[in-house]
């Protein structure tokens, strides 16, 4: 009885321990859930950080897209306008050549007209001179005066040593 006893007592101490262990390797098993539990808690938001991240970039992809196509086109729509320009600045100087020509002619002409108007009352002057005796060669200068408007003088540059010329534009 004695040897039951004590082997009782022995089994009962071992059990003891046992019951020890279990309640120890317990406590570690919910410590162990609890941290799963905050790595999985950790785990999904960082997941959902990632989605929206992902989101995010796509949309900022999307918008960088946006805005090369947009480049593209603004560059395409610059070089257009630049030969447009040089079209035009060419067109302008063929403009301003054609205007010298004209000048040019217009000078001409005016030179001629009042070369013919000059010849003209000098014929009549000397015609009145032969009676009266005056002459008419001093002090005569025509001049041609256009309709009232907007007018620009010839400089004397590019008349010549002639009368003043007035234009109408």
């Amino acid at each position: 009885m004695r040897k039951l006893e004590s082997t009782v007592k022995s089994l009962s101490e071992e059990l003891l321990k046992a019951n020890g262990i279990i309640q120890k390797l317990q406590g570690e098993v919910r410590g162990l859930v609890g941290k799963v539990k905050v790595k999985n808690t950790v785990t999904v938001s960082q997941e959902k950080v990632l989605r929206e991240t992902e989101a995010k970039l796509q949309s900022v992809d999307k918008d960088l897209q946006t805005a090369q196509r947009e480049v593209c086109s603004k560059e395409e729509e610059i070089k257009q306008l630049k030969e447009q320009l040089e079209v035009t600045v060419q067109k302008l100087n063929e403009s301003k050549e054609v205007l010298k020509t004209n000048e040019n002619v217009i000078n001409w002409l005016n030179k001629q007209l009042n070369e013919a108007e000059l010849t003209r009352k000098m014929a009549s002057a000397e015609a009145s001179d032969a009676h009266s005796g005056f002459s008419a060669l001093t002090g005569i200068r025509a001049q041609f005066y256009p309709p009232p408007g907007k007018t620009t003088d010839v400089s004397p540059t590019e008349r010549g040593a002639g009368p003043t010329v007035s234009r109408q534009l």
